[in-house]
């Protein structure tokens, strides 16, 4: 009984099982792609068989989580901020709460471990440990400054940006006129290509470069990823407009219709990028390939949402939601769980690369359970429930 009562929290469905899905399929792209890149044998190098490059692209699913992340923290300001009753401090606890517990969580006992063992440390962090490092992480800056502690907190700056801007852009968007709203919207988004596209001249960043300078300029910063975060934003306030509901309207055999064709085009330009993509220098790697991951994501996201079809019952079978709650500590965990296996079981050949992934996955899964259990969601829900508890209700 314990025991059911502690897991409760992972399968506390969400309000809208699809974006449980969505989740759950992005984490999943992300720390897959990460244990084949790390298992010898198993990992498909740029140049390798055509067939295989879609399995070296789950970093798409950092630009879904972005996606998703516009839609819903954006949405929420959006229809607070049409009623009236939109709170900062609220906001931004609710935010800190959800979102910092577990991370800093994670800092201090990364932190500890470099004290006590840096060569324990060394095990499942890249970088030296370095107090500079460590105020880089904590301070939320690295992807302007990156510093590789074992988490790749980079999106997690982004993330953390967006949350800081989003409250003044979308009260800003909400005090337009309904005509100039989604083309505001329209213009942020192109601002984030066309940035991408002057540091693409600005800094050479053709086929030839070297990886890490595409990381640096292109793949890591918030403003050149701004794009996935505006769509997602797009959409809460396009499906804002048609309902007082969050779900765009099912009952019209219209919504239905575009609803597919939605699901479609975005399946279209995601299997684009899938096939055609990857973080490396040229045009399309460089500038268009994360546009078009933000509009297929954001017409997928469309297409999913309240509607029927094959992918809408798909992304809401029962069985994503305990991947969904876990997302967040997964995300945090995977890169040291990854790499402590990768160290242990390095230079044992084959044994090394059949035992990796079913280790690195059961490694992720222990290090991320307790993480969630016992900071992130009981922290999250002590600050809910000192919310609801309130007369103004949060």
């Amino acid at each position: 009984m314990a025991t059911a009562s502690l897991l409760r929290p992972l399968w506390k469905a969400g309000r809208y099982p699809e974006l449980d899905g969505l989740r759950a399929v992005a984490v999943l792209l992300v720390i897959l792609t990460h244990i084949l890149q790390s298992s010898p044998g198993l990992i498909w190098p740029t140049g390798g068989p055509e067939w295989t490059a879609p399995l070296n692209q789950g970093w798409m699913g950092v630009d879904l989580f972005f996606v998703l992340s516009g839609y819903l923290v954006g949405g929420q300001i959006y229809r607070r901020a049409l009623e009236g009753r939109f709170d900062f401090r609220e906001f931004y606890l609710r935010r800190a709460w959800r979102i910092l517990p577990a991370y800093f969580c994670l800092l201090a006992l990364l932190t500890g471990i470099a004290q006590i063992s840096p060569a324990a440390y060394r095990v499942v962090a890249v970088d030296p440990f370095a107090w500079r490092g460590l105020i880089k992480n904590a301070a939320l800056v690295t992807d302007y400054a990156f510093h590789d502690m074992g988490i790749r907190s980079w999106s997690l700056s982004v993330e953390e940006q967006f949350y800081w801007l989003a409250p003044w852009l979308l009260l800003g968007i909400a005090r337009l006129g309904r005509k100039w709203q989604l083309p505001a919207l329209i213009g942020l988004f192109l601002l984030a290509v066309g940035s991408r596209a002057w540091s693409y001249h600005a800094y050479g960043l053709g086929p030839d470069v070297d990886v890490l300078e595409v990381f640096r300029r292109i793949y890591l910063p918030f403003h050149s990823r701004l794009d996935g975060l505006i769509a997602g934003i797009a959409v809460a306030v396009a499906t804002a407009r048609a309902t007082s509901a969050v779900r765009p309207p099912q009952s019209s055999r219209s919504s239905q219709t575009w609803a597919a064709c939605g699901r479609s085009l975005g399946l279209v330009l995601v299997g684009t990028v899938a096939m055609r993509g990857g973080v490396r220098g040229g045009f399309f790697a460089v500038v268009l390939q994360y546009a078009l991951l933000s509009l297929g994501f954001a017409a997928i996201l469309v297409g999913v949402l309240g509607q029927g079809g094959r992918l809408a019952h798909w992304l809401r079978w029962r069985g994503w939601t305990p991947v969904a709650r876990l997302s967040y500590s997964l995300y945090l965990t995977q890169f040291f769980s990854i790499r402590a296996v990768e160290s242990i079981l390095g230079g044992h050949g084959a044994l090394q690369t059949w035992l990796s992934p079913p280790l690195m996955i059961l490694g992720c899964l222990v290090c991320a359970l307790p993480l969630f259990l016992w900071v992130e969601a009981p922290c999250h829900g002590a600050f809910l429930a000192r919310t609801a508890a309130q007369p103004h209700g949060g």
